[in-house]
């Protein structure tokens, strides 16, 4: 399967993973090195499937669609806040996760899969 990417540029922003716990992640949000905000997301798995074209695009993981806000993912002004949102959706992640146990610059990504 392929995995989420733990980087990427989208809508003229920078997102980067940092923390991860099975299917649940926060990414940093930045433009121009700048943090912006926090998202809080539900990584969900894409079943393999083939295009109209032929084209076969295997199982992986995504971020979840604009479509989705609100409901399986979230964003937050700092991380503090994105830990707290983290922690308040039921069966998102299995246990209490705080911002201070991350590591470094609370950014510690703890990929669980």
């Amino acid at each position: 399967m392929k995995t989420i990417e733990t980087e990427f540029d989208s809508y003229g922003f920078h997102f980067e993973q940092v923390f991860r716990k099975g299917n649940a992640a926060i990414y940093r949000q930045s433009m121009n090195g700048k943090t912006i905000a926090f998202e809080v997301v539900k990584i969900r798995k894409r079943a393999a499937r083939r295009l109209p074209n032929g084209e076969i695009y295997p199982e992986s993981e995504i971020y979840p669609s604009p479509a989705e806000w609100g409901k399986a993912a979230w964003t937050c002004v700092t991380l503090e806040m994105a830990f707290q949102k983290l922690n308040s959706v039921p069966g998102l992640v299995g246990g209490l996760v705080k911002a201070d146990q991350t590591g470094q610059s609370g950014t510690q990504d703890t990929k669980d899969s």
